[in-house]
């Protein structure tokens, strides 16, 4: 878990957003977060757009 929050640029306790996370999510989706980390993982192409995606994101709420 503490590998997606960190992949989408969470500005949180990574430590305590994982754990609480572990708690609520059932099995399933945690599988399918982990599936996407190790996507982007390997796809760092695809990563990199979205980075860029989340920064033109953040500075469209600044404005």
């Amino acid at each position: 878990m503490q590998e997606f929050l960190t992949l989408i640029c969470a500005d949180c306790d990574i430590a305590a957003e994982a754990e609480a996370m572990e708690h609520y999510l059932s099995k399933q989706t945690i599988k399918s977060i982990q599936l996407l980390v190790k996507f982007m993982q390997d796809h760092t192409e695809c990563y990199n757009i979205f980075l860029e995606y989340v920064m033109n994101q953040e500075e469209k709420e600044e404005e």
